[in-house]
């Protein structure tokens, strides 16, 4: 018998912050998915940002499942969960381990990577039919764009393709929750 080779869908998640990297998880421990996670800033930037200030829920609501597990195949304590933890101690604790575990994992993770824009192939948004079958292009710039190069281009930009796009804009606007 000839067996077939499982091809991993590709999907690409928007923003490297507590709500990116849960589902980039969850998405690589389903084995169906081959995930790149893409971070606008530094990891982190805007957790660290108020990094000083006591999170307003305990641990048991800021750590999945799927998490919790990624931090124990790291070897990695669980934190206690009824503490209540800083952000900084929220970035150390979990955060960064999360995208160690996805680094060591096979997932492609980035930071400084500015979504430009986001389509289905070259369609234009008049174009319905079979739009469900044309893969996502993305244009990724390796800065903000505020920073051009010497020649008036975006520096770094980049066309980055998928058949699946998670971002918390997306999230919010669907009916039907996202099954991985």
């Amino acid at each position: 018998l000839m067996s077939m080779a499982t091809t991993k869908k590709r999907l690409t998640v928007i923003g490297g912050g507590p709500v990116g990297l849960e589902v980039a998880v969850r998405a690589v421990k389903s084995g169906k998915w081959q995930v790149e996670l893409l971070e606008r800033g530094a990891p982190f930037a805007n957790v660290r940002s108020w990094g000083h200030v006591k999170l307003f829920s305990n641990w048991s609501l800021n750590a999945s499942a799927p998490g919790l597990e990624a931090l124990t195949e790291l070897g990695v304590a669980h934190p206690i969960p009824d503490a209540f933890p800083t952000g900084n101690q929220y970035c150390e604790a979990y955060l960064q381990h999360l995208w160690s575990w996805l680094v060591k994992n096979g997932a492609t993770v980035r930071s400084h990577a500015y979504v430009v824009s986001i389509s289905r192939g070259q369609l234009v948004k008049g174009d319905l039919k079979g739009r469900s079958n044309v893969p996502f292009r993305l244009l990724v710039c390796a800065t903000t764009p505020e920073i051009e190069a010497s020649d008036g281009s975006e520096e770094g930009e980049e066309e980055l393709w998928c058949d699946a796009v998670v971002a918390q804009f997306v999230l919010a606007l669907r009916k039907r929750p996202i099954v991985l």
